[in-house]
């Protein structure tokens, strides 16, 4: 048993407990803990297509900021920075796509939002899975970064537990390299909702989700948090940012400042 974890007591113990429920949640959930981010051997290049915690997910996360921030020095295979800069919300996932003929997608990641003054928010747990077809043979891991350039793209993340890419929200192929920093300059006018990227074999491209469905995770969440709380209250500043997530802001202020 991680004592971490919310628990289930019984009647009796649930009316002793509760009054100290919110010391608790703020003392020893899994949000309020540290959360190392290792560095050293591989474990930064591979990351896991599923993880049952959001402590994993933030660390899944931060090792994708520090890609873009060493794939920045190959200016033709990066993500413009000042689309990062500007963004309103983030998606990290990390997907496996495998199969004979027909094939199955399956992922899990987190969403976080800009909020007013430009702190990050608290993340979100998210998954995704679906069916395919077509001449594919085997499998490939990919990590997926979709940039939310506008705040009804963050709604769509924040108002209900399930985004249709393409159909519900817009979803463009990002561009890459140094034609697109200079194409963006200082503005994002006119820019897709979203631009989605994908991260393999070491280098940045864009991916096309035309269709993929994003679920969230409110289990994930639970968890997490300590206790029960929605998609909104995460992602519009109602839950403070939590300590556990250091190394994703960490990493998000090390590209702010680039």
């Amino acid at each position: 048993m991680n004592p971490h974890n919310p628990q289930r007591v019984c009647y009796r113990c649930h009316d002793l407990m509760l009054p100290e429920q919110e010391e608790l949640r703020r003392t020893i959930s899994n949000a309020s803990r540290e959360n190392l981010l290792p560095l050293d051997g591989n474990r930064a290049l591979f990351n896991s297509p599923y993880s049952f915690t959001l402590r994993e997910e933030i660390r899944k996360a931060s090792y994708s900021i520090q890609a873009i921030k060493n794939q920045d020095a190959i200016k033709d295979h990066s993500i413009p920075l000042p689309l990062l800069r500007k963004a309103r919300g983030l998606v990290f996932m990390t997907v496996l796509k495998a199969g004979i003929i027909f094939s199955a997608r399956l992922g899990t990641g987190l969403v976080i939002a800009k909020l007013p003054g430009g702190i990050w928010s608290a993340p979100s747990a998210i998954g995704t899975a679906g069916l395919g077809w077509g001449a594919q043979i085997g499998a490939e891991l990919t990590d997926v970064i979709i940039i939310l350039n506008t705040p009804h793209a963050v709604e769509a993340f924040s108002s209900t537990t399930q985004v249709n890419l393409g159909a519900e929200l817009g979803v463009a192929t990002g561009l890459v390299g140094r034609v697109a920093s200079g194409s963006l300059g200082t503005s994002v006018d006119g820019i897709a909702p979203c631009y989605s990227y994908s991260h393999s074999r070491g280098l940045f491209a864009g991916i096309s989700l035309e269709g993929a469905v994003i679920i969230s995770r409110p289990d994930i969440n639970h968890t997490f948090y300590g206790r029960e709380i929605t998609n909104t209250q995460l992602l519009t500043g109602s839950e403070p940012p939590p300590k556990a997530a250091t190394p994703l802001y960490d990493a998000l202020q090390t590209i702010s400042s680039v």
